[in-house]
Protein backbone atom coordinates (compact mmCIF):
# COMPACT_ATOMS: atom_id res chain seq x y z
CA UNK A 1 0.00 0.00 0.00
CA UNK A 2 0.94 3.97 -0.44
CA UNK A 3 1.34 3.95 3.39
CA UNK A 4 3.81 1.04 3.53
CA UNK A 5 5.90 2.51 0.81
CA UNK A 6 6.28 6.09 2.56
CA UNK A 7 6.60 4.20 5.73
CA UNK A 8 9.62 1.95 4.01
CA UNK A 9 10.53 5.62 2.04
CA UNK A 10 11.12 7.82 5.33
CA UNK A 11 13.04 4.81 7.12
CA UNK A 12 15.15 4.59 4.42
CA UNK A 13 16.13 8.36 4.05
CA UNK A 14 16.25 8.56 7.96
CA UNK A 15 19.35 5.72 7.91
CA UNK A 16 20.83 7.31 4.57
CA UNK A 17 21.05 10.56 6.45
CA UNK A 18 22.34 8.71 9.46
CA UNK A 19 24.81 7.06 7.22
CA UNK A 20 25.92 10.53 5.34
CA UNK A 21 26.40 12.22 8.71
CA UNK A 22 28.53 9.78 10.75
CA UNK A 23 29.87 7.14 8.38
CA UNK A 24 30.00 4.03 10.13
CA UNK A 25 26.58 2.48 11.52
CA UNK A 26 27.14 1.57 15.45
CA UNK A 27 27.79 -1.43 16.25
CA UNK A 28 24.93 -3.42 17.24
CA UNK A 29 25.27 -6.86 19.44
CA UNK A 30 22.37 -8.41 17.16
CA UNK A 31 24.17 -7.61 13.41
CA UNK A 32 25.63 -10.23 11.49
CA UNK A 33 29.13 -8.51 10.37
CA UNK A 34 31.42 -10.05 7.63
CA UNK A 35 34.95 -10.11 7.33
CA UNK A 36 35.95 -7.15 6.86
CA UNK A 37 33.02 -5.33 8.02
CA UNK A 38 33.08 -2.19 10.41
CA UNK A 39 31.13 -0.63 12.73
CA UNK A 40 31.48 2.24 15.70
CA UNK A 41 31.53 2.16 19.14
CA UNK A 42 30.01 4.25 21.41
CA UNK A 43 32.71 6.09 22.39
CA UNK A 44 33.39 7.01 18.41
CA UNK A 45 36.43 4.01 18.04
CA UNK A 46 35.94 2.04 14.85
CA UNK A 47 36.41 -1.27 14.37
CA UNK A 48 37.09 -3.89 11.91
CA UNK A 49 34.93 -7.76 12.18
CA UNK A 50 38.33 -9.99 11.57
CA UNK A 51 35.75 -13.22 11.30
CA UNK A 52 32.31 -14.05 8.91
CA UNK A 53 29.13 -14.34 11.27
CA UNK A 54 30.03 -11.91 13.53
CA UNK A 55 27.52 -11.89 15.83
CA UNK A 56 27.06 -11.07 19.34
CA UNK A 57 30.95 -10.76 20.30
CA UNK A 58 32.23 -7.63 22.41
CA UNK A 59 34.26 -5.31 19.83
CA UNK A 60 37.08 -5.47 22.72
CA UNK A 61 37.28 -8.95 21.15
CA UNK A 62 40.90 -9.19 19.56
CA UNK A 63 39.97 -12.39 17.84
CA UNK A 64 37.06 -10.85 16.76
CA UNK A 65 37.15 -7.30 16.03
CA UNK A 66 40.47 -5.38 15.20
CA UNK A 67 40.51 -1.48 15.97
CA UNK A 68 41.25 0.42 12.97
CA UNK A 69 40.34 4.17 14.23
CA UNK A 70 40.49 5.10 17.80
CA UNK A 71 39.77 8.41 19.63
CA UNK A 72 43.18 7.10 21.16
CA UNK A 73 45.09 7.03 17.44
CA UNK A 74 46.66 9.86 18.60
CA UNK A 75 48.82 10.01 22.13
CA UNK A 76 51.38 13.14 23.33
CA UNK A 77 53.93 10.76 24.09
CA UNK A 78 55.61 7.57 24.36
CA UNK A 79 54.42 6.89 28.10
CA UNK A 80 51.09 7.30 26.42
CA UNK A 81 51.65 4.72 23.79
CA UNK A 82 52.66 2.11 26.22
CA UNK A 83 49.10 2.27 27.67
CA UNK A 84 47.36 0.91 24.02
CA UNK A 85 47.73 -2.27 22.03
CA UNK A 86 45.38 -3.84 19.46
CA UNK A 87 45.00 -1.08 17.41
CA UNK A 88 46.34 -0.81 13.84
CA UNK A 89 48.11 2.52 13.81
CA UNK A 90 48.67 5.48 16.27
CA UNK A 91 50.79 8.52 16.14
CA UNK A 92 52.75 9.61 18.93
CA UNK A 93 52.68 13.38 19.10
CA UNK A 94 56.35 13.79 21.22
CA UNK A 95 58.68 11.27 23.22
CA UNK A 96 57.79 13.04 26.61
CA UNK A 97 54.97 15.80 25.62
CA UNK A 98 53.69 16.69 22.43
CA UNK A 99 56.24 18.47 19.73
CA UNK A 100 59.62 17.78 21.58
CA UNK A 101 60.93 15.92 18.22
CA UNK A 102 60.58 12.42 19.45
CA UNK A 103 57.14 11.47 18.38
CA UNK A 104 56.27 9.52 14.69
CA UNK A 105 54.23 7.01 13.71
CA UNK A 106 53.68 3.24 15.21
CA UNK A 107 51.85 0.33 13.80
CA UNK A 108 50.79 -2.58 16.08
CA UNK A 109 53.02 -6.26 14.90
CA UNK A 110 50.74 -8.46 17.26
CA UNK A 111 53.59 -11.48 16.64
CA UNK A 112 56.43 -9.39 17.51
CA UNK A 113 58.15 -10.38 21.34
CA UNK A 114 61.23 -8.08 20.18
CA UNK A 115 63.30 -6.13 22.81
CA UNK A 116 61.65 -2.84 23.72
CA UNK A 117 64.90 -0.48 22.56
CA UNK A 118 62.74 2.82 23.40
CA UNK A 119 62.51 4.13 19.88
CA UNK A 120 61.83 2.28 17.09
CA UNK A 121 60.04 -0.98 19.18
CA UNK A 122 58.10 -0.72 22.22
CA UNK A 123 56.25 -2.59 24.18
CA UNK A 124 52.94 -1.97 25.56
CA UNK A 125 52.36 -2.16 29.41
CA UNK A 126 51.62 -5.81 30.86
CA UNK A 127 51.79 -7.04 26.56
CA UNK A 128 54.25 -9.97 26.54
CA UNK A 129 53.12 -10.72 22.74
CA UNK A 130 52.61 -7.76 20.42
CA UNK A 131 55.30 -4.80 19.88
CA UNK A 132 54.49 -1.01 18.68
CA UNK A 133 57.15 -0.36 15.64
CA UNK A 134 57.63 3.11 14.12
CA UNK A 135 57.17 4.03 11.03
CA UNK A 136 60.45 5.82 9.08
CA UNK A 137 62.90 5.64 6.31
CA UNK A 138 65.82 7.76 6.07
CA UNK A 139 68.09 9.10 9.51
CA UNK A 140 66.99 7.64 12.76
CA UNK A 141 66.71 10.60 15.61
CA UNK A 142 68.05 10.25 18.40
CA UNK A 143 65.52 11.83 20.02
CA UNK A 144 63.28 8.87 19.20
CA UNK A 145 64.88 7.12 21.64
CA UNK A 146 64.49 9.73 24.39
CA UNK A 147 67.33 12.36 23.72
CA UNK A 148 66.09 16.08 24.85
CA UNK A 149 68.70 17.80 23.88
CA UNK A 150 68.10 20.36 26.72
CA UNK A 151 71.28 21.11 27.78
CA UNK A 152 70.43 19.88 31.30
CA UNK A 153 69.81 16.25 30.51
CA UNK A 154 72.06 13.50 29.90
CA UNK A 155 71.10 11.80 27.15
CA UNK A 156 74.00 9.19 26.75
CA UNK A 157 71.62 6.49 27.01
CA UNK A 158 69.06 7.66 24.39
CA UNK A 159 72.07 7.81 22.70
CA UNK A 160 73.93 4.58 23.39
CA UNK A 161 70.34 2.63 22.21
CA UNK A 162 70.15 4.53 19.13
CA UNK A 163 73.70 3.71 18.38
CA UNK A 164 72.87 0.27 19.12
CA UNK A 165 69.47 -0.14 16.83
CA UNK A 166 72.42 2.02 13.97
CA UNK A 167 74.48 -0.77 14.61
CA UNK A 168 72.29 -3.80 14.92
CA UNK A 169 69.77 -3.17 12.09
CA UNK A 170 71.35 -0.49 9.50
CA UNK A 171 75.26 0.23 10.14
CA UNK A 172 74.87 2.84 6.95
CA UNK A 173 71.94 5.11 8.21
CA UNK A 174 72.97 8.35 9.46
CA UNK A 175 71.51 9.66 13.00
CA UNK A 176 70.22 13.16 13.72
CA UNK A 177 71.76 15.35 16.72
CA UNK A 178 70.23 18.47 18.77
CA UNK A 179 73.01 20.44 18.59
CA UNK A 180 72.07 20.62 22.85
CA UNK A 181 73.10 16.83 22.68
CA UNK A 182 74.63 16.45 26.20
CA UNK A 183 76.99 13.51 27.25
CA UNK A 184 78.54 12.39 30.27
CA UNK A 185 82.39 12.99 30.21
CA UNK A 186 83.06 9.37 30.15
CA UNK A 187 81.88 9.40 26.38
CA UNK A 188 83.61 10.27 23.58
CA UNK A 189 83.66 10.15 19.84
CA UNK A 190 85.69 7.36 17.25
CA UNK A 191 85.13 7.57 13.56
CA UNK A 192 81.30 8.51 14.30
CA UNK A 193 80.72 6.25 16.57
CA UNK A 194 80.54 6.72 20.55
CA UNK A 195 82.50 5.18 23.07
CA UNK A 196 82.87 4.99 27.18
CA UNK A 197 86.30 6.03 28.07
CA UNK A 198 86.08 4.01 31.77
Amino acid sequence: TREDFNAMGYTLGNLISYLYQNGVAEYNALQAYKTNSIAIASDGSIYQSLVDDNIGNALTDATKWICIASKNSIVNSIDELKTISNIEAVNALGYYTKGDGGGGLFYWDSTSTEADNGGTIIQATDITTGRWKRVFSGAVNVKWFGAKGDKVTDDTVAIQNALVFKNVNLSNLNLLFSQNIMLNSDMKIINGSFYRTT
